[in-house]
C-alpha cells in the first residue's frame, strides 16, 4: 500500500499579536513590547538609552542635568545671536533711515568681541567662580539684548553690540564648553554634540 506522510504540525501565532499590528502601526507594536514584561530581551531593550546616562550606582549621572542646562542655554540664547541678528533689517533701518551696511556693523561687532576678548574671557572663568560670572551674564544679556528697542540712533546700537557681545561671551559657548569637559571624560563626545545641538 501506500505510504501516507504525517501531516505536518503547524504553530499557529496568537491572533492578539496579528490583530495589533493590523490595528496598529508598527512602531505602535514595539512599543507596546518594550513596554511588556518579563522577558531578558525586553530589558535589555528597555535599558538601551540608561546605560548612557546611569553612573557605577545606578544612579543619573549628575552630569547629564548639567547638559540639560546647557541645552536650555544654547537653545534661548545662542539663536538671537546666530541665526536672529539680521531679522529686523528691513524693519530697523526703514524706521531709523539708516544704510543696511550701518545696520550690519552692530551684528560685526558682536561677532567681533568673541575674536578679540575670548582668550580673556576663558582665563577668568577657569580662575573665578563661574556660576556667579555666568549668572550675572545671562541677566547682563537679556538686560543688553532688550535696550535694543531703546536706541534712537546708529551709536545707541553700537553700545548695545558692545554689552551684548561682552555677556554673550561669559554666559553660552564658553562657559558650556568648560562645564561639559569638568564633568564627562568617556562620553564627552556625546555630551557635547547633543549641547551644541541645542
Amino acid at each position: 500500500g501506500k505510504i501516507v506522510p504525517a501531516p505536518s504540525r503547524t504553530v499557529r501565532r496568537p491572533q492578539i499579536k496579528r490583530s495589533i499590528s493590523k490595528k496598529f502601526p508598527r512602531f505602535t507594536f514595539r512599543l507596546f513590547s518594550l513596554l511588556s514584561p518579563c522577558t531578558a530581551k525586553n530589558k535589555r531593550k528597555r535599558n538601551f538609552f540608561f546605560r548612557f546616562v546611569r553612573d557605577k550606582n545606578s544612579k543619573i549621572f549628575y552630569g547629564w542635568w548639567v547638559v540639560l542646562g546647557c541645552v536650555l542655554i544654547t537653545t534661548t540664547m545662542v539663536p538671537p545671536i546666530m541665526s536672529l541678528s539680521n531679522k529686523f533689517l528691513i524693519q530697523v533701518t526703514t524706521e531709523m533711515n539708516i544704510s543696511r551696511g550701518v545696520f550690519t556693523l552692530a551684528n560685526t561687532i558682536v561677532q567681533g568681541l568673541g575674536i578679540f576678548i575670548s582668550p580673556i574671557v576663558s582665563k577668568n572663568l577657569a580662575k573665578g567662580n563661574m556660576r556667579k560670572i555666568q549668572s550675572i551674564s545671562i541677566i547682563g544679556f537679556v538686560l543688553a539684548y532688550a535696550s535694543y528697542s531703546l536706541a534712537k540712533s546708529p551709536i545707541h546700537l553700537y553700545m548695545s553690540s558692545f554689552f551684548v557681545g561682552l555677556f554673550y561671551l561669559n554666559s553660552t559657548l564658553i562657559p558650556v564648553s568648560m562645564m561639559v569637559t569638568n564633568w564627562f571624560v568617556e562620553k564627552r563626545g556625546i555630551a557635547m554634540s547633543v549641547t551644541m545641538a541645542g
